[in-house]
């Protein structure tokens, strides 16, 4: 689909909803990257109970709809030279600055967090009250939070190990890596 600029008060609506305007006006590829990235956020959020993940889906929400009226009331030779790319393609990703290795290393990091802030919402606020309280019906009370909170549990614990992965990196090496080693190569 060709790109073109719209009807002002329409793209305006449709700004409301991350990634529709964009895809209105012919950005396919931002419009589906904003909206997908809109939608992940809400349905991790809710299936994890992590609400941290609502400040994610408002920061896209909010993105997007300053991108779509910006892109919109661009004059026609700057709207006509706006590439139509996927909102994180790796391009300003890999400047001198930023490599590979430390990226791997961020993402890790990141991931051990999230895990980690998974794993203590669930621990501070379902087990350790409900632990405190003992009340007569306790082991029948907690093994219905723990049927609901398992999901959220497991997920935090493989986010974790998914982090310590990246962090370790790649720990065979192949047949001949080790003599270039050896040799400086």
């Amino acid at each position: 689909m060709k790109t073109s600029k719209k009807n002002g008060f329409l793209t305006f609506c449709l700004s409301l909803m991350p990634g529709a305007a964009h895809m209105y006006m012919g950005f396919m590829k931002m419009g589906l990257s904003l909206m997908s990235l809109f939608f992940i956020a809400i349905a991790i959020g809710n299936m994890l109970r992590f609400s941290v993940m609502a400040l994610v889906s408002i920061l896209v929400w909010v993105y997007s709809f300053f991108q779509a009226n910006n892109l919109s009331s661009l004059a026609d030779e700057d709207f006509a030279k706006v590439e139509d790319k996927f909102i994180f393609e790796s391009e300003p990703l890999l400047s001198k600055n930023f490599t590979a290795e430390k990226g791997r290393k961020y993402f890790g990091i990141g991931l051990i967090v999230l895990g980690t802030i998974l794993i203590w919402n669930i621990s501070m606020n379902m087990f350790i009250p409900r632990m405190l309280r003992l009340l007569p019906n306790f082991p029948m009370d907690i093994f219905w939070r723990i049927r609901d909170l398992i999901p959220q549990l497991v997920a935090g614990i493989i986010v974790i190990g998914i982090g310590t992965k990246i962090l370790r990196g790649k720990t065979k090496t192949l047949p001949g890596e080790e003599e270039e080693k050896l040799n400086g190569e």
